[in-house]
């Protein structure tokens, strides 16, 4: 995913966004991986989307554990998106 063309990342990214079992890979051991890989490798408005697709499916993780990771790396998530957004609005160039 890291050395992925951005066309590809993007579409990798929107098909889990939009996966009916996205529930069972983020509480799942090698799942849980690959969703935070593709968090860190998406960038604004597919992060977005990819967080609030991962919030809407914590009511179906019974694993309170894993539940409260998630919403920890969901939150960092916000905080780097958000300073993405800040030094965007600053005129500054993000790479990743």
């Amino acid at each position: 995913m890291e050395k992925a063309d951005p066309a590809t990342k993007s579409l990798f990214i929107s098909e889990i966004s939009e996966s009916q079992r996205l529930h069972t890979l983020v509480s799942h051991g090698y799942g849980n991986y690959v969703i935070q890989k593709a968090l860190k490798n998406a960038t604004g408005k597919e992060k977005f989307v990819l967080t609030e697709a991962i919030r809407k499916c914590l009511s179906f993780i019974q694993d309170k554990k894993i539940r409260n990771k998630w919403l920890e790396i969901i939150e960092r998530s916000r905080n780097d998106q958000e300073f993405d957004n800040e030094l965007s609005n600053a005129g500054a160039v993000i790479e990743k």
